[in-house]
């Protein structure tokens, strides 16, 4: 959630900064030298977090100027208290931070946020779609340094041009700055704005005079040693070559990468008719995948069916008996301009045969092409294809995509085509959306149809097929700047929808409530109703949800939710009462540690309303940091059947990762799962595997 309430601070009212250039360069580690007396500053901060027409409760001050090749950006906060500091790992700055972001190519929708925490914490994220969409997973290679007192801290910035894309003919970007304080909750930025507006980038300042250097090289080459023990030592490699010919052109490569340090996905029951959608995790994936992204929700809410025509954990895809297809390779290349973008895929994975437990699955070929080109302003049109082929690159599954998104102030009006291709059978999906939020109230419409015949189970993930959908929210927002309450709304929402093989429409209401806290706290109450259809059988639908969350600024921070609801469950197939219950509290023992706990409980009723089963995940999590750049994590799972008292599973993993120097990294990866055999009555051991792997980065 801070996320998001950090990255709101861009916001432009028509400031200019003019750059100086220097050949003079500072030494990066905190303390303001001599040359920053001769550079370009700011200091007329305002508030936008809790109240957007405030000032500024505490004095910034941020210099800027340029050299050749870097740009130099140094923050001077001052406080009446000492900042809270939080030693965290790259990408989890917590605490008191500065930000600051640049729109590089100065076309009001894409830009380069940069984050430091006053524990010295670095986060860096590339945002699209004027502020709709934000790809954390983008790592920059840059520097920083902080000092700290108790009358404040200070941090500098040391930006190498190479490490962001940018128009090589421009003089101008955007830019914007922002500073957090904790304790008070309080977000101050340079620039004035509305907190209804979100993320802005065509709000951006103006930072002028730049000069920009000519692209070089721009080769990075990681080679990737790793070594692993499971019943035998294993030792293997790849390689990630990352080439960026232009200042807008990237090609990234990657040969037989390994993911032994990504986490493995949490335990989940599914009771439902659809397969749960999983994120995606892995580095080759995530880096740059806002630019292939064809996402068919509103900028405000999650409304109707989703079309996703291309859902990359179908790659490299984990089987049956847990086996995880091989990677071969991987070719990615990412254009950006400031009025168009695209996107190139390719990836083919290996054979994979288990004849143990009958599995056979071929080497495919993937492929995704995507671009999406600016329409009037802050409004984009684009395209995409998709497919998986076999050996012989024949079609196995394939689907085309057009998207239309107009955006104008607070109006977001979205239009979706698509249409797969399988075997002999073609289908077609649609969809068309438009949300409006302001100061005073919300709507949104969304209309939705899938044809029976349209499949993208190999590629993407739209598993509702056959369905037509009609919905409509709306309802008042209060919004306070004063007082204990930050702002509330009220939402009343009804839709109509029909699955096409059953052909009995479904209707139904919801009412929402949420209100959040000056605090940071906040709890939600959700209550939905309605007349449907499953398995040839007429019912009410019924459900009910509350929410609690505090701050996570606090020393002790949580979650607390559940909720009931009536329907079928699609595991024991009867019709009966359903419910969850979730609670996650963490605890910073000291600025470096971290304890954290979550429990999750699935309770299933019988038809005659008694428990048939409570299955309850508890995963217990251990954090600790002992620099920015070395951490220690220690995590478990372990599922219960509280019915008939046994384990179900445990899941051990412990991750030592270092970070000894941009972009290169060491890993020590212990991970160890066990499950219960029905037949034996016993836990058995499922995995068991340890990880050695180094990362070196080479910069040409």
């Amino acid at each position: 959630m801070w996320k998001l309430i950090l990255l709101t601070f861009i916001v432009q009212s028509g400031k200019t900064i003019q750059i100086p250039y220097l050949d003079k360069e500072p030494v990066i580690d905190g303390y303001l030298e001599e040359v920053w007396e001769r550079v370009a500053k700011v200091d007329d901060f305002v508030q936008y977090i809790p109240s957007d027409t405030g000032c500024a409760s505490l004095p910034t001050t941020v210099y800027i100027f340029q050299s050749r090749d870097n740009i130099f950006v140094a923050f001077l906060c001052k406080d009446t208290e000492k900042p809270l500091t939080r030693v965290t790992s790259r990408d989890d700055a917590e605490g008191d931070r500065v930000s600051v972001a640049f729109d590089t190519f100065n076309n009001d929708r894409t830009a380069y946020l940069f984050t430091v925490s006053a524990g010295g914490a670095q986060e860096d994220v590339f945002i699209a779609d004027d502020g709709k969409r934000w790809d954390d997973s983008w790592d920059g290679v840059w520097y920083s340094g902080v000092s700290v007192s108790d009358t404040g801290y200070v941090v500098e910035m040391k930006i190498p041009f190479k490490t962001m894309r940018y128009g090589r003919e421009l003089t101008e970007w955007g830019v914007s700055f922002g500073r957090f304080i904790s304790r008070l909750n309080e977000m101050d930025t340079w620039t004035r704005f509305t907190r209804e507006e979100e993320i802005r980038v065509s709000r951006f300042g103006a930072l002028q005079g730049l000069r920009l250097p000519p692209p070089g090289m721009h080769l990075e080459f990681t080679p990737v040693a790793i070594l692993r023990y499971d019943s035998l030592i294993d030792v293997t490699g790849g390689a990630d070559l990352k080439w960026e010919p232009t200042s807008e052109l990237t090609f990234n490569v990657t040969v037989r990468p390994d993911f032994a340090q990504i986490e493995a996905d949490p335990y989940e029951l599914n009771l439902g008719k659809y397969e749960t959608y999983f994120p995606e995790r892995r580095p080759f994936f995530i880096e740059g995948s806002d630019v292939f992204k064809f996402s068919s929700h509103s900028r405000y809410f999650n409304m109707g069916y989703g079309i996703n025509l291309f859902y990359t954990r179908r790659i490299g895809k984990a089987l049956e008996n847990g086996e995880v297809v091989p990677i071969n390779f991987g070719i990615k290349s990412i254009l950006h301009k400031r009025k168009f973008e695209g996107g190139l895929l390719f990836v083919r994975t290996g054979e994979l045969i288990e004849e143990e437990d009958s599995i056979f699955e071929p080497l495919s070929n993937y492929s995704v092409l995507r671009f999406r080109g600016e329409a009037f302003r802050n409004s984009t049109f684009g395209f995409i294809y998709a497919g998986k082929y076999d050996r012989d690159f024949h079609n196995l599954n394939s689907s085309l995509g057009l998207d239309f998104n107009y955006n104008k102030g607070t109006n977001d009006a979205r239009i979706y085509l698509a249409h797969s291709f399988k075997e002999d059978t073609a289908g077609s999906a649609f969809k068309i959306t438009f949300s409006r939020m302001d100061r005073t109230y919300f709507v949104g419409l969304d209309y939705t149809r899938i044809d029976s015949s349209f499949n993208v189970e190999e590629i993407g993930y739209t598993p509702w097929t056959g369905v037509e959908s009609f919905a409509i929210f709306a309802g008042p927002i209060w919004i306070r700047d004063k007082g204990v309450v930050s702002s509330s709304f009220l939402g009343f929402g009804a839709g109509r929808s029909i699955e096409m093989y059953e052909g009995v429409p479904e209707t139904g209401f919801s009412v929402n409530f949420s209100q959040s806290f000056r605090s940071g706290d906040g709890y939600n109450v959700n209550f939905h109703m309605g007349k449907s259809y499953e398995e040839e059988t007429h019912y009410t639908s019924k459900s009910f949800h509350l929410n609690f969350w505090t701050s996570e600024r606090r020393k002790i921070s949580g979650y607390v939710g559940g909720g009931f609801w009536y329907g079928y469950n699609y595991v024991r197939e009867y019709f009966a009462n359903q419910a969850g219950v979730s609670t996650q509290i963490s605890y910073r023992p000291s600025s470096r540690m971290r304890l954290s706990i979550s429990n999750h409980n699935w309770i299933e009723f019988n038809p005659s309303g008694t428990i048939e089963e409570i299955t309850s995940s508890l995963r217990p999590r251990i954090r600790y940091s002992i620099t920015n750049n070395l951490n220690l994590r220690l995590y478990s799972e372990h599922v219960y059947l509280k019915t008939e008292r046994v384990f179900y599973s445990h899941r051990l993993g412990f991750l030592l990762s270092y970070n000894f120097r941009p972009k290169s990294w060491l890993y020590l990866a212990i991970n160890k799962y066990w499950e219960r055999n029905e037949d034996t009555d016993t836990m058995e051991s499922k995995e068991a595997v340890s990880v050695f792997k180094i990362r070196y980065l080479f910069v040409f």
